[in-house]
């Protein structure tokens, strides 16, 4: 068996940090700028937007793609060219100034290449570590990955407001650079690739994507629990900030307060995977109770206007969060066939990177209908009840291909 740390974990693990921290910086400072440049949120929503939807329209065609070519090539390749167009940005707007017209196409080309990064890296772990270890690797991603968002949103503004936007595509350039170089390093075993005569028309990367999802009984259940609990997720999110704002016995302070609660609760529950080993079936009995009463304590969460309390609600739940998350990533992970791997990965980056924009404009559109807490109230309850019915099929955390049963998952 592999060693959990060795060469190829330390180098993914500083790719993961240094490309989602120039995400985080860019993707935040890049929103100020436009705003203040152009004085219009439209023209900032749509520059997000073309920073997050491919996320939805990409993430398939990206693991169909993972899995035809070399994963090895695909991470440098992206960071290479993020990093390209990031230099030319900075370069033109010290030249010519600030254009609309050539920041959205360059946001629309990094928004574009970074679902082929983060469905390929996601799709690596069983082939750097053993099985055993895969829950371990996807921790120490998920400490990476959330250090890089609580830097990156705090040092972007920081970094706007007294350098500009141009230091910002600057760092971001090299941190992509630098990663795509310290990446031609890793050493990955024989990969199993898919056989390249598949048909590759756009809806047809879809079409195989779902119809190996399908091969594996019990997959698609977990990938349609993944998608709505990321949904209903960020739109509880979402409505969360707009009670903290509309709240004057609240207010932003106490939302800081509750976030940073919610960071550490997961930080606690992946360095807890990291280092210590569970079996399987501990892991699934924890998952399920845990899952249970976290749900279960958050309902009056709208109603609760005591800051001890809600940063324990708080922590509580993100320790649920991210136990949940991690422990059905690692799962397909552990069971896909490696030559299938980078397409399952991509429908898993589809139900969580891709569907969060549509839980924030939907939870926008409801919370014009008022009454934010009887709104966020029920959306918690929802989640609670989907959780006790997506647990309620669960005896085993494993499932298999063909016709031989699923000891993990009753459909």
């Amino acid at each position: 068996m592999k060693k959990f740390i060795n060469k190829n974990v330390l180098l993914l693990t500083q790719g993961q940090f240094i490309s989602f921290l120039g995400d985080a910086i860019f993707d935040f400072a890049m929103s100020i700028w436009i705003l203040d440049k152009t004085g219009s949120t439209f023209l900032m929503g749509l520059t997000m937007a073309l920073l997050n939807i491919p996320y939805l329209l990409l993430a398939p065609i990206a693991g169909v793609f993972s899995d035809k070519h070399n994963k090895k090539v695909i991470l440098i390749t992206a960071d290479l060219l993020r990093g390209i167009l990031c230099f030319f940005m900075m370069w033109y707007i010290m030249v010519y100034g600030f254009s609309i017209l050539v920041v959205l196409p360059c946001s629309l080309l990094i928004g574009c290449i970074s679902p082929f990064f983060g469905v390929t890296i996601n799709s690596l772990p069983p082939m750097i570590v053993g099985k055993d270890d895969i829950i371990k690797v996807n921790s120490l991603f998920s400490i990476c990955t959330s250090l890089s968002n609580i830097v990156g949103r705090s040092s972007s503004t920081f970094l706007y407001y007294y350098y500009g936007i141009k230091i910002v595509l600057l760092i971001n350039g090299i941190s992509f650079i630098t990663t795509g170089i310290l990446e031609m390093f890793i050493t990955l075993k024989n990969e199993v690739k898919t056989k390249l005569n598949e048909r590759t028309g756009l809806f047809m990367q879809y079409k195989i994507a779902f119809q190996q999802a399908k091969e594996y009984k019990g997959l698609p259940t977990i990938l349609t629990y993944i998608t709505a609990f990321i949904f209903l997720y960020q739109m509880s999110l979402t409505l969360i900030i707009v009670l903290f704002n509309e709240d004057s016995s609240l207010g932003v302070l106490w939302l800081g307060i509750v976030s940073v609660a919610l960071m550490a609760g997961m930080f606690c529950v992946s360095i807890l995977l990291m280092i210590v080993k569970f079996k399987q079936d501990t892991l699934l009995k924890v998952l399920i109770i845990s899952g249970r009463i976290s749900f279960f304590i958050l309902i009056p969460f709208a109603f609760i206007k005591n800051i001890y309390w809600l940063s324990s609600i708080a922590f509580i739940f993100g320790m649920a969060f991210n136990f949940i998350l991690t422990m059905l990533q690692s799962t397909i992970q552990r069971n896909v066939s490696e030559d299938s791997l980078g397409k399952i990965m991509g429908l898993v980056i589809l139900s969580t990177q891709g569907v969060a924009p549509l839980g924030t404009f939907v939870a926008g559109v409801i919370g014009e209908l008022g009454n934010i807490p009887l709104l966020l109230t029920l959306l918690l309850i929802i989640i609670f009840i989907s959780f006790c019915t997506f647990s309620s099929k669960i005896k085993l955390m494993e499932f298999v291909t063909g016709d031989g049963g699923i000891p993990g998952l009753n459909n």
